[in-house]
């Protein structure tokens, strides 16, 4: 995805046109050739081109204040920012991948648990046919339970349409058509808990949105170090040779110019890019501070999320999985109604549900966290020790 990415492409090449951008700053003004003719068809002794004189000369800008200097640190802070933008814009599209791969792999548990539950209700539904047949049960449970058996078989069938978009989707990121890719891993788990909300606001100093804040600041401050010298000292430097047609003698020519600030001194240039650089100052402020309070809220809701999730996995889906499993036992021997084993069963399934929910939740908001500060989220499991 990332090799494929058209906005990761598009800040390469922004990055790319701002190196190029600065080497072109750094580099010196081009000479000037000038070529003047003097006396020529004048009046009295000036008449005709014999007393005309012509010079043939190279001026060379001097840049004596600094502008050739802070002109190229402005651009290498502008080449900073994209830099910056580009590594912003890549965390951003590993953020959508993990989403996109979560999301596909929740699509694939729901189409297994739908899997397994089918052919629970299918074992069930032969079950009762059999108490039917013997004369146990009443044939209305047979109805209700295949009822189930093919509302089940409707929600595989769903499952499985979801399971192949989700994997479609995930290709498209990198421009495939097909999800030519095998089937995901049975990972999607609560994993490891999240780190701790002071861990997650350290990150915040090299979050990608708070470097490229901060490098467009730098950049606004060098704009105006530009502006400060846009009305400095350059001294056009010339030298050549002058020609009197007349006598035929020649000589050199050597000439300095200098402009003269007295009309425009740039000041409302240099105020308007120290505005700006304040504004970017306190835009840098103001990104650190909403980035701040995001990461606090999305840290209390990773620490409930996981808190839920382990509860669900340690506590609720054990009992409700087994109750379930007994229950279906006493249906068989006629010693519960199908009715409570349903109950049971719709318990059961709005709990995996809910779980699937939650993990789903658990890990988007991992990536959303981990885009905004460039950190991990979740704490990293300790390494097994290998022989």
């Amino acid at each position: 995805v990332l090799a494929a990415a058209p906005e990761l492409e598009a800040a390469r090449d922004r990055r790319a046109a701002a190196g190029h951008a600065r080497q072109q700053a750094a580099r010196r003004p081009n000479p000037a050739l000038a070529l003047e003719w003097e006396n020529l068809a004048g009046t009295g002794e000036l008449a005709g081109v014999e007393t005309s004189e012509t010079s043939l000369m190279l001026a060379w800008p001097l840049e004596i204040s600094g502008q050739r200097g802070a002109r190229t640190r402005a651009a290498a802070a502008v080449e900073e920012v994209a830099a910056a933008v580009t590594a912003a814009d890549t965390a951003r599209v590993v953020a959508t991948v993990r989403q996109a791969y979560v999301a596909a792999q929740a699509a694939a548990a729901r189409h297994r648990l739908a899997t397994r539950q089918l052919a629970i209700d299918r074992a069930m539904l032969a079950a009762l046919r059999q108490r039917v047949a013997a004369g146990a049960a009443a044939s209305l449970d047979t109805l209700r339970a295949r009822l189930t058996c093919d509302t089940t078989a409707l929600a595989v069938a769903r499952q499985r349409a979801e399971v192949l978009a989700r994997r479609t989707a995930l290709a498209r990121l990198w421009g495939a058509v097909d999800a030519d890719f095998p089937a995901l891993a049975d990972t999607l788990a609560s994993g490891p808990p999240p780190r701790a909300h002071a861990d997650l606001l350290a990150d915040l100093a090299t979050a990608p949105p708070v470097t490229v804040a901060e490098r467009e600041a730098a950049a606004a401050r060098a704009a105006v170090a530009v502006a400060e010298r846009a009305q400095g000292w350059v001294l056009d430097v010339a030298a050549g040779v002058r020609l009197e047609h007349a006598t035929g003698d020649r000589g050199l020519v050597v000439g300095v110019a200098a402009p003269l600030p007295l009309l425009d001194r740039n000041a409302d240039g240099t105020a308007a890019a120290r505005a700006e650089a304040n504004a970017a100052v306190a835009g840098a402020r103001a990104v650190h501070r909403e980035l701040a309070l995001a990461v606090g809220a999305a840290a209390d809701r990773l620490a409930a999320l996981h808190a839920e999730v382990r509860a669900l996995e340690a506590d609720l889906l054990p009992a409700a999985t087994a109750a379930y499993a007994e229950a279906r036992r006493h249906l068989t021997r006629g010693r519960l109604a199908l009715t409570d084993v349903l109950e049971m069963r719709a318990g059961l399934l709005a709990l995996q549900e809910r779980r699937l929910e939650l993990l789903t939740d658990y890990h988007d908001t991992a990536a959303a966290v981990t885009a905004l500060t460039g950190g991990l989220a979740l704490q990293t499991p300790p390494r097994k020790d290998r022989p």
